[in-house]
């Protein structure tokens, strides 16, 4: 039966190339898995339809101020179209709360279409990647403009995903005030490929420093000779941990944790081995000297 030394060091490559391989091809299952299942889309619009439906898509996140981009569609019921299939009345479609001043209006004569507007969430990228953003309860109200005054519709509201890498998931209370009968907490979080994406992006900001030192520690103590291009190598590593840095998806701020502990150990950890690896070219001058 052959040692556990020997053998380990017999297959320590393959299994580093297997893990490898393994690791991308979950990276590439969790993309699939977010592609096919992370968003879901509206249906078309049924013109034969006897409801209301308002249709609120999320479409786009902006972590830094914290807001949420939405675009909002309205898909009429018979009673509110004429034979050609525009808007007998003008609809007022109110979120609340939201970032844009105003109401969102879809004029009277018109085909019934799609309108944008914010919505304020509140989270924290400091977390990344791991921070979620969740809304304010939000309240979906629905009025046709008679010449009489507004008049409340009836309405569902259906809220859904349209942003690649991230999750969306919504909460519904009841809430017997707003005309579509329920108050919406919309929560955001990093979809699982995203997530493993950002965290193979620390895991490599880790390990560069991690193999200088092993090479810098390996030849000061004389087991390895000393290589004068490899002092090149260190200099790439170190500028290749700031770019790696500012490559991360939405960036967390900086002094973050990511700053804290990942970079403030890349760096401290670089310039170590790049000083270990001139004393062992000093050391490699003073022995060709003698």
């Amino acid at each position: 039966m052959p040692e556990r030394g020997p053998f380990v060091r017999r297959y320590r490559v393959p299994l580093i190339v297997v893990s490898l391989v393994v690791l991308y091809c979950a990276v590439l299952f969790a993309s699939a898995f977010d592609v096919g299942f992370g968003t879901q889309r509206q249906s078309p619009p049924d013109a034969s339809r006897e409801s209301t439906e308002i249709a609120v898509a999320v479409q786009q996140i902006q972590p830094e101020v914290q807001t949420v981009a939405v675009t909002v569609t309205l898909v009429p019921g018979k009673a509110l179209l004429d034979e050609r299939g525009r808007l007998r009345d003008a609809v007022v479609i109110a979120l609340n709360p939201d970032t844009t001043p105003g109401d969102i209006v879809f004029p009277a004569g018109h085909h019934p279409s799609t309108l944008s507007t914010n919505v304020a969430t509140d989270g924290d990228l400091a977390r990344w990647p791991f921070d979620q953003y969740v809304s304010q309860p939000l309240t979906v109200d629905v009025w046709r403009e008679t010449a009489t005054g507004r008049e409340p519709i009836a309405a569902t509201a259906q809220i859904s995903n349209a942003i690649y890498g991230w999750d969306v998931s919504q909460t519904a209370t009841p809430d017997s005030a707003a005309t579509t009968g329920f108050r919406y907490t919309i929560t955001l979080t990093r979809a699982p490929s995203t997530l493993a994406y950002d965290l193979m992006l620390v895991a490599i900001l880790v390990a560069l420093p991690a193999l200088g030192l092993f090479v810098a520690i390996t030849t000061v103590r004389g087991r390895r000779p000393f290589l004068a291009p490899l002092t090149g190598w260190f200099a790439i590593m170190l500028f290749a941990e700031v770019q790696l840095r500012n490559a991360l998806p939405s960036a967390p701020p900086p002094g973050s944790w990511v700053d804290r502990s990942v970079m403030i150990w890349a760096l401290i950890g670089l310039v170590a081995a790049m000083t270990m690896y001139i004393v062992a070219w000093w050391r490699h001058y003073e022995t060709q000297a003698t």
